[in-house]
């Protein structure tokens, strides 16, 4: 249905020349709007950021509410219905921000937080993977986790970790290791124009069934 609607008690004869009557008790209304977040301040950042989420029908409350990231609880530092700051806590990974209110616990649409891997990389998923991907770094080495299907010409989706580049570039990279690479499942390197399923790339990747 449309946005705005008439919400109410509805009685009907189905006569044209008479009348029926309904009793109606325990009459109770109550909104089930989802809140909508508008932006996120700022919307990259490490462990511990501070991020002002912007939007509205929060509530006035935080009781029961919760906000989000990739599925796991951010710590709330203030609420009210059009902003919320919260803190991005350890063990948190990228992912789509949410908010969901009480006492529906409806959800608001999602905007994507990005928290850098280490330094200037960053990582998400690309189109929809059906699990959600992920990416860490330690002692020189890169260890990425991504679901989806084959990488195809028009609707790419996979785990990426990146970093913007201006101009010319070029990137090297050695898999040390791949597993549960099946049905077409690759690791392997990429440059492409846009952080969407369609957008242009070239690639240099181990696949399933290869050597």
């Amino acid at each position: 249905m449309v946005q705005n609607v008439y919400i109410g008690l509805a009685v009907t004869s189905a006569s044209s020349t008479s009348l029926a009557t309904a009793t109606f008790d325990n009459v109770s209304i109550s909104s089930t709007s989802s809140p909508v977040i508008t932006g996120l301040s700022p919307a990259t950042g490490p462990v511990g950021t501070q991020v002002t989420i912007s939007g509205t029908g929060f509530g006035a409350s935080a009781i029961g509410s919760s906000v989000t990231l990739g599925g796991s609880p951010l710590l709330l530092n203030s609420w009210s219905d059009t902003s919320i700051v919260a803190t991005i806590p350890a063990g948190a990974m990228s992912g789509p921000l949410l908010v969901s209110v009480a006492p529906s616990l409806n959800s608001s649409n999602a905007l994507m937080f990005t928290i850098p891997v280490i330094g200037a990389w960053l990582n998400q998923d690309i189109g929809a993977t059906g699990m959600m991907g992920g990416a860490s770094y330690a002692n020189g080495a890169f260890t990425v986790k991504g679901a989806g299907h084959l990488v195809a010409d028009y609707a790419d989706i996979f785990q990426f970790v990146y970093q913007p580049l201006s101009g010319d570039g070029t990137i090297m990279a050695r898999v040390v290791s791949a597993q549960g690479l099946v049905n077409n499942g690759i690791a392997g390197i990429m440059i492409r124009d846009a952080l969407t399923p369609g957008g242009t790339n070239c690639q240099d990747v181990l696949q399933a069934g290869s050597q």
